[in-house]
This record gives structure tokens, C-alpha cells and sequence, in this order.
């Protein structure tokens, strides 16, 4: 996976893995990138809306017994309800939620990352990759980020990602938006990090001198 265009990614949340010992992965498609960390974090939780993407995702974590998985087959946004999902092949990549049912739509169960997660951990280490829902994903984990208790987010950042509303949403609540370059080097440059189809990463301004060094 490291050969993978997350390689780098991947591999800097590795380096940070030290920060908490639970990795929560929304969007977790079948595992392979939450399973990259197995080594390296006691605890995984795991959202994935996609049927078959969760089947597969339940078998990635089974062949993995020592590891504590916690598996959501549900979606995450800014409220509790259902939504239209285009489901489009199993084990797509690039399934999303819409606004209008069609063709290769079903409903999905929704929740917010604050109902599920806040009353239980005081700091994580988080993925989300979620095909340009990540907005909303960010709305529904506002107390999770207000009290800072997301220690390091990897997101992704796509054409129709509003990058604008989601770097607001991190500063307000004292984060520092940065990118992880193909040198390992972070970089907090404008120009690096409006780039589209990349990963970012957010961290609490306090704890970036110490993951920036």
C-alpha cells in the first residue's frame, strides 16, 4: 500500500501513530488502509455505508483477531436520518451520497460522529475519505473538534471538496491545515494545498511544531 498514491500518507500517520492508540477511518471502503495501521494502533473504528464494501470489510478485520475493530455500516454527516447513496459496482471507490434517488441508489442510515464517538474517547487519530461529503462529516464532529480532541485528521480533498468552508471550520476550532508532500515535508503553503485529489491533514496548533519537526 505504501507503493499506492497514499503512500506517503499513509505512511506520515504511521510516524504519528504515537499521538492515540484508536485510528477512526470514515469511508473505510474494505480495510486496506485501516488495516496498514493495524500494527500501530490498539483500537480501530471503522465507518463504511457500501454493503459489499462492508462484508469486506468485516472479513479484512476477522483475519485480524488481535486487533480491537469496531464496524458502522452506516454513513456520517452533519445529522442523524437516511440519505440517497449511489451504490455504484461492489467495492467501488467512489460511491457517494446524492441528492435524488436513481437507478443504483438505495437509503443509507446516517450519523453524525458526534452521537457516536463523543461520550467515549477523549482523542483520536482520524481518516476521512468520503468522496466530497466531507464537509458534513466535519459539521456532525463539532464538539469533537472544538475540544480538540481529534489529534491528527487526514481528509480528502476533491474538485467538488468545499475547501474553503473546511479549512474555516479547522482554524476556528485552533487547527492548522497542512499537506504531507512526496519528500515527507509539510507544507502549509495556500497554492500546495488548494491543489484538487489530494489528502490534507489538520492538527491542533499546539501539537504542529511537534509533528512538523
Amino acid at each position: 500500500y505504501e507503493r499506492h498514491a497514499e503512500g506517503n500518507d499513509l505512511s506520515f500517520i504511521r510516524q504519528q501513530a504515537h499521538l492515540e492508540d484508536t485510528f477512526v477511518d470514515v469511508g473505510a471502503n474494505v480495510g486496506l488502509f485501516s488495516a496498514s495501521l493495524f500494527d500501530k494502533f490498539r483500537r480501530v473504528i471503522c465507518f463504511e455505508p457500501a454493503p459489499s464494501s462492508f462484508r469486506a470489510l468485516s472479513e479484512t478485520c476477522a483475519l485480524n483477531p488481535s486487533v480491537e475493530c469496531e464496524l458502522y455500516n452506516i454513513g456520517i454527516g452533519d445529522c442523524q436520518g437516511e440519505l440517497f447513496f449511489e451504490n455504484q459496482f461492489d467495492f467501488s471507490t467512489t460511491n457517494h451520497f446524492v441528492t435524488e434517488a436513481g437507478e443504483n441508489t438505495i437509503s443509507i442510515k446516517v450519523d453524525t460522529l458526534d452521537h457516536v464517538l463523543v461520550k467515549r474517547f477523549d482523542a483520536i487519530v482520524m481518516k476521512i475519505d468520503v468522496e466530497g461529503y466531507e464537509e458534513k462529516v466535519f459539521l456532525g464532529a463539532d464538539y469533537l473538534f472544538r475540544d480538540q480532541r481529534v489529534k491528527l485528521v487526514m481528509f480528502e480533498r476533491l474538485g467538488r471538496t468545499n475547501l474553503v468552508n473546511i479549512s474555516s471550520f479547522l482554524e476556528s476550532r485552533g487547527y492548522v491545515v497542512f499537506r504531507v508532500g512526496g519528500d515527507m515535508k509539510i507544507t502549509t503553503d495556500k497554492t500546495s494545498i488548494s491543489v484538487p485529489c489530494i489528502n490534507l491533514f489538520a492538527c491542533p496548533a499546539e501539537l504542529f511544531s511537534e509533528i512538523s519537526s
